[in-house]
């Protein structure tokens, strides 16, 4: 249907358009005109005289164009002092922005922010992918303008897992390349794994990853060594890594003479259950005796085993003390040390004594040429002073003697010698039962018996001192001095032994010579009778401030040959 109006209507508004349209410029022109010679107050009758425009409200402000990033960038030849207001720069908020003539300013803070955009990130790679866990390497390459406040990784059995899950790692924050374990994983089964990055303004994902972790296996054991190579039982120590994801119910050490045993042998150890380190003692092995050993671990799968170790078993030799009794003919209190020692060896052959002469006062002819320098290494202070193996001052308790001959000696000695004339030659070898790793020294000294020269004595009558000693006379003139000092061919302290000859079951020689002749302290000489005479060597700790001192120790006549005294 057609709306006809009347022509006469129709004339009636065009003339009141007319009349509005003349009215309005006229009042715009007058406006126009006043404001070129007046500031103009919007809110305000009195502008400011200062300001060409001053708005002034208590209940609103001054709305400025609105622009993106985008379109301010748009704006063709911009006046220098154009205000706008940025709506996605430096923050989701915005900020107001002027421009100086060259670059749009922040009015807030300096030159004008870029607008803050969520991060770039990027997962590099997924490594050491096993039936519960993986690792995951990721990158983020910027922050967006906004620092990234949390990072990690995120996973699901469904694909382009998020944030909002419970299965998300944590992982720092800022940019860079970061690592992340995710774990609590199903046995062969297909996970989605995605990288995340936080900030201001939300969260940015990774491409979806997808991996799939391996099927239930057996253990997985990293290592298993061997800890102490010089004893026997010996001690073993594992490390299991990986239960394969079935809880590990068995776990020890099996052994064979034959190459890769297996826990069907009667000869294993049973240590416990699950993962991580531990020890096993094995013993009742046969020395001088090669064995294969293999760490295990059993599940529901079946059973993993480590690498073989061969171990050769350490030989076990006689074990024998030395006793250094620092004494002299004319100290009456020496007679006590050396009538216990005396003693103490008729009933064990295997405690050797030596008898180093020294000390300051009354006539003896037997002083050692450097006994002040053996005082000075091992804090000699009076008579008689017993040093037991090189560790230390003698208690004079025979319980200390017993307690030091207990057990084996892990090397054993061997001395070779023969008189031509004058001269003593021969050799000393040293068997190592097991591997040194502490540095070792050998000593070999020659000692001479049955010198007979009057000994003062105050465990006699005479002094007063119980119990009476040697027919409590003194002195005592037909005293008997045995294992006297006379010289030695190494150095008084020890001669290195070379560390290549420390190894199991290696052997180090060292040949000597001694002369029947020499001197003593103060000037004097000796002529030593050479059916009295015989040869000590033992082989030392030459750790700094070594607690273990002598190793082992062997005697021999002059001309007699002992042998290392292997123990089956």
């Amino acid at each position: 249907m057609i709306n006809l109006i009347s022509d006469s209507k129709n004339k009636n508004n065009k003339k009141q358009f007319f009349l509005s349209f003349i009215f309005s410029f006229l009042l715009l022109s007058s406006f126009l005109n006043y404001s070129k010679s007046q500031n103009i107050g919007i809110g305000t009758t009195s502008p400011n005289s200062s300001a060409k425009l001053d708005v002034q409200s208590n209940n609103s402000g001054f709305l400025p164009p609105r622009l993106t990033y985008t379109q301010r960038n748009t704006i063709q030849n911009p006046a220098s002092g154009l205000i706008i207001f940025c709506t996605d720069c430096k923050t989701t908020f915005g900020e107001m922005q002027y421009y100086n003539g060259q670059e749009w300013i922040s009015m807030a803070m300096g030159s004008a922010s870029m607008p803050i955009l969520e991060p770039s990130i990027s997962l590099n790679f997924i490594s050491s992918i096993n039936h519960n866990s993986a690792n995951i390497t990721s990158t983020i390459n910027n922050d967006g303008g906004s620092e990234v406040y949390m990072r990690g990784v995120c996973w699901s059995r469904d694909p382009n897992p998020t944030t909002s899950l419970l299965t998300i790692t944590q992982d720092g924050y800022g940019i860079g390349t970061f690592n992340s374990v995710i774990s609590d994983l199903i046995p062969n089964t297909q996970y989605h794994v995605r990288s995340y990055a936080t900030n201001i303004i939300g969260t940015t994902y990774s491409n979806d990853t997808v991996i799939t972790t391996s099927p239930i296996s057996i253990p997985t054991i990293s290592s298993s060594i061997i800890s102490n190579l010089q004893t026997n039982p010996v001690t073993f120590l594992t490390n299991i890594a990986d239960d394969g994801g079935s809880a590990v119910i068995f776990r020890g050490v099996c052994w064979s003479n034959s190459p890769n045993p297996t826990i069907s042998l009667a000869t294993k150890t049973l240590d416990g259950t699950g993962i991580g380190q531990y020890s096993s003692l094995i013993s009742g092995l046969t020395p001088n005796t090669y064995y294969y050993f293999r760490a295990y671990a059993t599940n529901s799968v079946g059973t993993a085993y480590g690498p073989e170790l061969v171990y050769n078993t350490p030989l076990k030799f006689n074990k024998k003390i030395l006793i250094e009794n620092c004494t002299g003919a004319w100290g009456g209190y020496n007679t006590r040390m050396t009538y216990s020692l005396e003693t103490f060896q008729s009933t064990h052959p295997n405690c050797i004594v030596t008898s180093i002469h020294g000390g300051g006062g009354g006539s003896d002819p037997y002083k050692f040429q450097y006994f002040t320098n053996y005082n000075t290494a091992f804090g000699v202070q009076g008579y008689p002073t017993g040093i037991l193996n090189r560790k230390g001052e003698w208690s004079e308790s025979t319980a200390d003697l017993d307690n030091a001959l207990s057990g084996t000696a892990p090397l054993g000695i061997k001395i070779i010698s023969a008189l031509n004339n004058q001269t003593i030659s021969g050799s000393v070898s040293v068997k190592f039962g097991a591997i040194f790793n502490n540095p070792l020294k050998i000593v070999i000294a020659l000692v001479e018996n049955g010198l007979v020269y009057p000994q003062v004595n105050y465990y006699s009558q005479d002094y007063g001192l119980t119990p009476y000693l040697y027919g409590g006379v003194s002195p005592v003139n037909n005293f008997v001095h045995n294992g006297v000092l006379r010289n030695t061919y190494t150095n008084l302290l020890g001669d290195n032994i070379p560390s290549s000859y420390q190894s199991s079951y290696g052997t180090y020689e060292l040949p000597f010579n001694f002369s029947l002749t020499g001197n003593t302290y103060g000037g004097g000489s000796y002529t030593a009778v050479a059916a009295n005479t015989a040869i000590v060597a033992f082989v030392l700790d030459a750790t700094t401030n070594s607690t273990i001192g002598i190793y082992n120790v062997q005697y021999a006549p002059v001309g007699a040959t002992v042998n290392y005294e292997l123990l089956p």
